[in-house]
């Protein structure tokens, strides 16, 4: 066999290019103060005062938070919403959106609206597998 006969009477090939799509968005609310994206995060105090909302939310929620060089904030990626007390979170989801923003360091923000801060053993491991 060939590459002449290989394709000879056959569908032509067909490949798949995946592009990354960026999309700046304005938001002109009072939110937009409330993100201020030029202020380094220092702390965590101060990343759990910027995400406090996530705690009357009434489902799980799995944010990743894209930081440059400075640790300033690149995006905010809200990888998964789940249910009352699960959210479903794969590494590949979490790192696609990091490397496309060539963020410098990450943040990962989850919550939990049982008010139960006691990690399950299998979800200390999630963390490890990270």
């Amino acid at each position: 066999m060939t590459s002449e006969t290989l394709f000879i009477n056959s569908e032509p090939l067909r490949f798949k290019i995946i592009r990354p799509v960026y999309e700046t968005l304005t938001v002109n609310d009072a939110e937009a103060e409330y993100f201020e994206p030029t202020k380094t995060i220092s702390s965590s105090a101060q990343v759990i005062s910027l995400f406090d909302f996530l705690s009357r939310e009434t489902r799980e929620h799995f944010w990743v938070v894209h930081l440059d060089g400075k640790n300033r904030m690149l995006s905010l990626d809200p990888v998964s919403t789940g249910s009352l007390n699960a959210s479903i979170v794969h590494p590949r989801e979490v790192f696609k959106s990091v490397l496309l923003s060539s963020a410098a360091a990450l943040l990962l923000i989850h919550n939990h609206p049982s008010g139960n801060r006691r990690y399950p053993e299998n979800r200390s491991k999630v963390f490890l597998n990270y």
